[in-house]
């Protein structure tokens, strides 16, 4: 089993899983199933939903008999990162 891993802002499922995941790491013999796995940090213009199944659709469209290709988007980013403010400290 092989896992490539990208952040979202460097991810190109549709160049990424043929010419790198398959192209490269696979030969569907001995590597034969992958994971194209995402860490969403909050720096892609897509939404984990749109990123997550635009991934699904090019690893499904990349599976063969031989090769099996799997995506995952991890949602990785800070739980407070939408909605704090900033933290500022001043010295009075």
């Amino acid at each position: 089993m092989v896992i490539e891993v990208k952040p979202d802002n460097k991810t190109k499922p549709e160049k990424d899983i043929p010419d790198q995941l398959i192209g490269k790491y696979l030969d569907g013999e001995d590597r034969g199933c992958g994971i194209y796995l995402v860490g969403r940090f909050g720096k892609s213009r897509s939404s984990i939903g749109e990123l997550s199944e635009k991934a699904d659709q090019c690893a499904s469209k990349n599976t063969g008999e031989k090769i099996k290709a799997k995506s995952i988007v991890l949602d990785l980013s800070h739980p407070l990162a939408a909605n704090s403010t900033p933290c500022v400290s001043s010295i009075a």
